[in-house]
């Protein structure tokens, strides 16, 4: 949808008059599945997310990354550190791991800290 079609459809549904046929589409792209007459033909679906979704924020990242240097210096590992962090984050441990790898916190790096044995 393009941006001047978005505005139209907007204007419409907005009258209070919108004709049934726009709201059984609409109704079609929002649940693919539901109950409007167009699902069979419905090629879209909607996904709603915060307007900030997928940007980064870079004090937050920049304190994610100092965080886990923290704990390194500390003595405990990467993949410990990165554990710990993403748990009290509530992120993935991916997540963290990329943030750390693109900020650059402007000190010497830690020393590098044992990594945990794979065997058992």
């Amino acid at each position: 949808m393009t941006h001047s079609s978005a505005i139209v459809g907007t204007r419409v549904l907005l009258t209070e008059r919108a004709p049934p046929v726009v709201l059984h589409a609409l109704a079609a792209v929002f649940a693919p599945n539901g109950q409007s007459p167009l699902c069979r033909w419905n090629q879209q679906k909607v996904v709603l997310q915060k307007l900030n979704q997928g940007h980064s924020n870079p004090d937050r990242d920049w304190q994610i990354a100092f965080w886990v240097d923290e704990l390194r210096r500390d003595g405990m590992s990467y993949e410990d550190a990165i554990e710990k962090v993403a748990k009290s984050a509530k992120r993935s441990p991916d997540h963290i791991k990329k943030v750390c790898g693109k900020v650059r916190l402007g000190f010497v790096p830690p020393l590098r800290a044992p990594r945990k044995s794979r065997r058992r």
